[in-house]
């Protein structure tokens, strides 16, 4: 099963949540339908990139849905979602495969706009029903700003400890934009509505496109299961990596990160490429040795690893990847020869994000390296209230002291990293101590 329908079959079971009240006669098919249209606006977007173009959703009550999202050229996934009676399918446009399920019981289908946890009340916030969420007697209403000339009404409700805000046009009523801020998340998350319209069903919107691979979601939950299960296991030898002592396993761990998609994973993936640069460049002794190891590894591994090789930015390990453009030949010559005509990116001077923070983690823990703790803590001061920083770099410095305080109290060495920047770094201090006390009340 190819990794693009396992994210699929992921996004069809935490968007949709099956229903499972008793079965009911059919009353024949709708005679309108809601059509949607929704860009994110924060966290923003690189333009041209996933998340960037607009998402669209078909909806009839709870029987029939459609969700098509844009193009995520890198993972050549395009995703689309549909739902007609007790048949729902998680279909990529790009590779023309298919996930199905049947929902066992009545056909109430759900389309939240933030969780798709049946246990968190912010599951009741759906597209489409975003009016019924908000009839709540706590919702305090007032007015908006003006949005293209449109004067507005600004609805906000606390649900859970996390802020809600939706604002409509004051005319139509129809919503214009809807946010979640979550004081445990690092991002807040808002969508600008583009269209919310009524209109004709049109039955032809719920039916599935010819000519897909389908795969019943069985089959796709299984191997689900075992991925997790592997990713749970190499996760742990990530985080023991350096303190391991066996820098010569990371070949093996590399093969296994590859073939798990982690260096692919929308979440993790520049993270786990970059734990393997730190490694690489922490062992500078065992470069030349692994290119020859690696040199018998498929093609896919092999470009996996010559670049990760390359974003180390050591001319020794250029030297090394020009050693083996030669000797190999081919598509990894060209691929080498290639990309040492980029500039490498430098991750000790990007500026800080919670991506990037995952990033200089994944690297200290690859090679037990201060300064990749060091760079962490640089995030710290945006929290101060004083601050003139970006709620983006308020939010960052927040992550930056809870994975401080977590690994303090996991790791000996970054607890001990911190209590010497605390006293070498005035500026930094006392963030450092809020850090510190934190593990301790953590520990007992």
């Amino acid at each position: 099963m190819s990794r693009q329908t396992t994210i699929l079959f992921l996004a069809l079971a935490a968007i949709f949540i099956f229903g499972t009240a008793a079965m009911v006669k059919n009353t024949g098919l709708p005679s309108e339908m809601m059509y949607i249209k929704v860009h994110m606006i924060e966290p923003k977007v690189i333009p041209g990139t996933y998340g960037d173009e607009p998402k669209e959703i078909w909806r009839a009550g709870d029987k029939y849905f459609r969700m098509a999202e844009g193009p995520d050229f890198e993972l050549h996934l395009q995703q689309l979602l549909i739902g007609n009676e007790r048949d729902l399918w998680a279909i990529n446009l790009f590779t023309k495969e298919a996930t199905h399920t049947v929902d066992p019981g009545a056909p109430t289908s759900h389309v939240p706009i933030f969780s798709a946890d049946p246990k968190d009340p912010l599951s009741r916030l759906e597209f489409g029903y975003e009016k019924k969420f908000f009839s709540d007697p706590k919702t305090v209403v007032s007015k908006g700003p003006e949005l293209n000339g449109r004067a507005t009404t600004k609805q906000e409700l606390v649900s859970d400890g996390k802020r809600l805000v939706l604002i409509t046009d004051s005319k139509s009523e129809k919503p214009l934009r809807i946010a979640l801020m979550d004081p445990s998340s690092p991002y807040a998350l808002e969508y600008e509505y583009l269209q919310y319209e009524t209109m004709p069903f049109d039955a032809k919107m719920f039916a599935v496109p010819q000519g897909l691979k389908v795969t019943e979601a069985k089959a796709v939950e299984d191997k689900e299961k075992n991925d997790k299960l592997e990713k749970e296991a190499i996760s742990k030898e990530i985080m023991g990596f350096y303190k391991s002592g066996k820098p010569d396993q990371l070949l093996l761990l590399f093969k296994r990160m590859q073939t798990a998609d982690l260096f692919e994973d929308p979440e993790i993936g520049q993270a786990s490429r970059a734990f393997i640069t730190a490694a690489v460049a922490a062992n500078p002794a065992l470069v030349s040795q692994w290119c020859q190891s690696v040199s018998k590894f498929d093609l896919v591994q092999r470009l996996w690893f010559w670049n990760l090789v390359w974003l180390t930015g050591s001319q020794a390990n250029s030297d090394s990847l020009k050693q083996i453009a030669v000797q190999t030949g081919g598509e990894d010559k060209q691929f080498i020869d290639e990309m040492l005509k980029r500039a490498h990116r430098d991750l000790m001077r990007e500026a800080l994000s919670p991506t990037v923070l995952d990033e200089l983690w994944f690297s200290y823990f690859a090679s037990g390296d201060s300064k990749y703790v060091k760079k962490i803590m640089e995030a710290l001061p945006a929290m101060d209230d004083a601050s003139q920083a970006s709620t983006a770099d308020k939010l960052t410095g927040y992550a930056a002291r809870w994975s401080l305080s977590a690994n303090c109290n996991q790791d000996p060495n970054v607890f001990s990293i911190c209590q010497k920047e605390k006293a070498a770094n005035p500026r930094l201090a006392k963030y450092l101590k809020v850090v510190l006390s934190t593990d301790k009340q953590e520990k007992r």
